[in-house]
């Protein structure tokens, strides 16, 4: 018996590594402006904070919906939305101009969310 849900540890092991990262790409992107300063921006982490935190807990209230929805998946488009959208809004940019600075957080997470999975399969094993 794990005293430990698998969900809950993927979460625990994938949101702050991915806060982080995520929050440095959208500072980024967002503070593009001449003479603005480098690092974590207040918007670029609220950004990056927004989408991880419906992700987790979408995924974390997958057993509530049958098991023939994708939930991780849904999960993930659901950040990508979230991230259109506050990206459009901060940079006054269109939605095709903001689709692929969205995409590139999406595989970022994807990428953290297989090795945080691998680590949380070492852990429970």
């Amino acid at each position: 018996m794990a005293l430990i849900d698998p969900v809950l540890l993927l979460a625990i092991i994938s949101f702050p590594p991915s806060l982080l990262i995520l929050g440095f790409y959208f500072s980024s992107y967002i503070g593009t402006k001449t003479g603005s300063r480098n690092g974590l921006s207040r918007r670029g982490l609220l950004t990056s904070f927004a989408g991880l935190s419906l992700a987790t807990i979408l995924s974390l209230a997958a057993p509530i919906f049958p098991s023939t929805i994708p939930v991780l998946d849904v999960a993930i488009i659901l950040a990508a939305v979230a991230w259109i959208v506050l990206l459009r809004r901060y940079c006054g940019t269109g939605w095709l101009e903001t689709l692929p600075q969205a995409l590139i957080p999406v595989l970022v997470y994807v990428v953290i969310l297989a090795i945080a999975s691998a680590f949380a399969l070492l852990f429970i094993s």
